[in-house]
């Protein structure tokens, strides 16, 4: 009877768990525009000139400033943290070294994603 009443018991607190829903895990592949520069004490500033990254899924990136390509290389992403609205991790751009990143369906995030530090906020492109 022990038994029994054990195994419903048990049954019960399994059928009234849930599972929680997975973040969704945004890519960084894809182009973004360079919109604000903001951090260190500054104000949010627009930039002046035309800055996209495009992040292609083998790995590599164009860096075009004004429609010129100016830089081309590998990243490595590594994720560091997901929630329901974000996904953040460490960005590794050849030639630019090691930064931190916040990315959403929308935005990302490039440098420090506190007041105290630069961050690059980009929009996504299409």
């Amino acid at each position: 009877m022990k038994k029994a009443l054990f195994f419903i018991a048990l049954v019960a607190v399994f059928a009234s768990c849930k599972k929680e829903k997975n973040a969704p895990a945004y890519s960084i592949v894809g182009k973004w525009e360079l919109r604000f520069t903001t951090g260190g004490g500054l104000a949010a500033a627009p930039v002046a000139s035309v800055a996209i990254y495009e992040f292609k899924a083998d790995s590599t990136f164009v860096q075009y400033i004004d429609n010129t390509v100016h830089a081309t290389g590998q990243y490595h992403t590594s994720i560091t943290n997901r929630t329901a609205a974000n996904t953040y991790g460490r960005i590794e751009i050849s030639g630019n070294g090691t930064d931190s990143y916040k990315l959403n369906k929308d935005s990302l995030v490039l440098g420090v994603t506190n007041a105290t530090g630069i961050s690059h906020i980009y929009v996504k492109l299409n």
